[in-house]
């Protein structure tokens, strides 16, 4: 038997209306691609209005459930920004904008 290409998980964030969007850079979706989570450093801007739980599209490769409400996600990438400035390259795990588990990819 064929083996189902998605989950009903998959299926349902895959099918769901998006809230928002956010963009990423491209060591962010080489990290996602491999099995990374989506953390505040590797995003490049946050569109549309969003809460914690709801499904956004990430860039035009992937859909997912975010951690976090659409304003926290600025406040944590603008702290990752701060920094990077100062040098520090600290990965807090408390951070994670979007579990691995809960992104799906559609190309």
């Amino acid at each position: 038997s064929a083996k189902a290409l998605y989950t009903n998980r998959e299926r349902w964030i895959l099918y769901a209306s998006p809230r928002g969007k956010i963009l990423v850079d491209a060591g962010a979706e080489e990290a996602l691609r491999d099995g990374g989570s989506l953390l505040p450093c590797g995003i490049t801007s946050v569109e549309g209005r969003f809460k914690e739980g709801d499904v956004v599209r990430l860039g035009a490769f992937a859909k997912g459930v975010v951690n976090f409400p659409s304003g926290e996600i600025m406040q944590l990438k603008a702290e990752c920004e701060k920094d990077k400035k100062k040098g520090k390259h600290k990965v807090n795990n408390g951070s994670v904008v979007m579990d691995h588990c809960n992104i799906v990819f559609h190309e």
